[in-house]
């Protein structure tokens, strides 16, 4: 009787032992996914600030790169614009003197006065901006490209106006309200050239009105992708 309840204690314990083997072995197995190291979450979170800041870079950049002919336009329309004081101006100022040849103030000097005039001090104002817009966009010259085509407006109406008294005329005629005629024949140049540069600042002005948007992204991009791969994390490679 006890060798027969030994023996059925033992097969009982056998089963039992086979039956959590069983068990097991059917079970998958279970790995827990190491939790990223800390090299590779600093690496990770130092690419993306960079990538962000390289895009930031890349716009500064290409606008600084655009900022170098824009100046050397505005020095341009504020060079010509104080050539254009000059010489109107003091054919304005003759035409006040006492012993003038003329009763009252020609209209032609008295426009081409203020023209030059305005041209001048909006070159030298916008120049000065020009700069100072890579660090505030409230400087952006380019939103008043408006104010750049009525210039050139100004300027073709002056260019127009004298064309139609200087152009045709011959030194024989002789001075033209006191005024040289090879001199004022110069100065129709001066100004058709101060209508081009004021168009070309306007027109500028448009394009980054209409694709500043897609400027702005592609320069992103360009420094997006530079600084991505210089500061790209390598792969490390684990050694079996």
């Amino acid at each position: 009787m006890a060798t027969a309840l030994k023996s059925l204690v033992i097969d009982v314990a056998k089963s039992g032992i086979q039956t959590k083997l069983s068990t097991m072995s059917a079970s998958p197995t279970s790995t827990a996914t190491p939790p990223p190291s800390f090299r590779t979450t600093a690496a990770t979170t130092a690419t993306s600030h960079a990538t962000s800041l390289g895009k930031a870079a890349g716009k500064k950049y290409i606008d600084a790169y655009i900022t170098i002919p824009r100046l050397i336009v505005r020095s341009l329309q504020f060079i010509l614009a104080l050539v254009a004081v000059g010489v109107y101006g003091k054919r304005l100022a003759a035409d006040r003197a006492p012993d003038s040849k003329t009763d009252s103030l020609s209209p032609e000097w008295i426009f081409a006065v203020a023209v030059s005039t305005l041209a001048a001090g909006t070159a030298l104002l916008f120049a000065l901006a020009t700069p100072l817009a890579l660090l505030s966009a409230r400087l952006e010259t380019h939103k008043a490209w408006a104010w750049d085509f009525l210039l050139a407006l100004f300027w073709l109406i002056a260019f127009g106006v004298f064309a139609r008294i200087f152009l045709k005329r011959t030194d024989e005629q002789g001075e033209y309200k006191g005024a040289s005629t090879g001199l004022m024949k110069t100065m129709l140049w001066v100004d058709l050239t101060c209508a081009i540069l004021w168009i070309v600042s306007g027109s500028y002005g448009v394009m980054r009105k209409f694709a500043g948007n897609k400027i702005n992204s592609a320069s992103e991009k360009v420094g997006g992708k530079v600084v991505g791969k210089l500061f790209a994390p390598k792969t490390e490679v684990s050694q079996v």
